[in-house]
């Protein structure tokens, strides 16, 4: 009877325990079936253990597959190296995860470690399927964006630095022009000087002699007394200097500003003064005014002109010792020449 109590209390005990593990069974179940994890539970030999509905999508598991080795289970993964991940998995059982696609364009993140018993025994590979495919889309447009933008940046960028060349380019050409136009005030500086000194030479060299010489024809006059014929001579010889002096004031006039510049043009200012330097010089010239001839230009281009020629006939008197000048103006094409 003590026996068959304790048989009794034993087979009690048991059928708890039984009951528990059923319920603990039933609870993992329910868990496999109600998660959306693709789980396979794998043993040493990589042989299935169990597996949790989502994961059929991947695989093509039926229930008698439980115990069969992984390798005879064909799945839709792109992902050859499964077997060999979880080999590695048990040699160093350290945690694995993968990035695979689907054969119809899904990811998924494969997470392979290592199953460990209640005694922290190693007994086998746990593999779980978790879909990414909306993360791998967001990453996908967020890296579009990302190039966009590094597009539009260099784009920008690019634009600027020609923005910047050209401002560059602008800033040298006006450091250019302003010291084209210092170097052109210096030479206007300098001609000015050069006109002034000349105007003072004709007028100390020409104009002072005549009136030196005026002066002493009426001092002569003064003395001549009542000498009719000496009173003529003088005054014929006044009269001749001051004939002198008028001219040569009309020509430092004309080499100033002559006024048929203004009233007539240019030809015929220029033609008044070569014949004037002519006579003065003895210098024969040819002036040729072709198609200029009747035509006015903007009084600036006149007045450089006739400046121009100017100089290069009063530098053909002193230097050149010519005997012989062509004077010639031509306009082509918009512009005009002068030779």
């Amino acid at each position: 009877q003590s026996v068959n109590e304790e048989l009794t209390t034993v087979n009690q005990e048991l059928k708890n325990k039984v009951d528990e593990i059923s319920r603990v069974n039933s609870d993992l179940q329910n868990l496999l079936s109600a998660t959306d994890i693709g789980t396979i539970f794998l043993d040493r030999e990589l042989r299935i253990k169990r597996y949790t509905p989502p994961v059929q999508e991947l695989f093509n598991l039926i229930a008698a597959d439980i115990n069969r080795p992984l390798a005879h289970v064909t799945h839709r993964l792109r992902y050859d190296d499964l077997l060999n991940d979880a080999a590695r998995v048990l040699e160093r059982l350290t945690t694995m995860e993968r990035e695979v696609q689907h054969q119809d364009g899904r990811w998924f993140m494969v997470r392979l470690l290592p199953y460990r018993t209640l005694e922290d025994k190693v007994d086998g590979v746990v593999l779980t399927f978790v879909e990414i495919t909306q993360r791998k889309l967001t990453e996908q447009r967020l890296l579009e964006s990302h190039n966009e933008l590094e597009a539009r940046v260099s784009e920008r960028t690019a634009e600027l630095e020609q923005v910047n060349a050209a401002l560059r380019a602008e800033v040298a050409e006006r450091r250019e022009a302003e010291a084209a136009r210092q170097a052109v005030l210096r030479q206007l500086v300098r001609a000015q000087e050069e006109e002034r000194r000349r105007i003072s030479r004709e007028i100390h060299d020409g104009l002072g002699q005549e009136l030196t010489g005026l002066l002493l024809g009426i001092h002569a006059l003064r003395e001549a007394g009542t000498d009719r014929k000496q009173i003529v001579a003088h005054l014929d010889r006044l009269q001749a200097a001051v004939e002198r002096i008028g001219q040569e004031l009309r020509q430092l006039a004309r080499g100033l500003r002559p006024a048929a510049l203004d009233d007539l043009g240019l030809v015929a200012a220029l033609a008044n003064f070569i014949d004037d330097w002519s006579q003065q010089t003895g210098i024969q010239v040819e002036f040729h005014a072709g198609s200029l001839t009747g035509v006015r230009l903007p009084p600036e281009l006149e007045t450089t002109f006739y400046r121009v020629i100017l100089e290069a006939l009063h530098n053909i008197q002193k230097h050149a010792a010519a005997t012989r000048v062509s004077v010639l103006m031509e306009r082509s094409d918009g512009s005009v020449m002068a030779v």
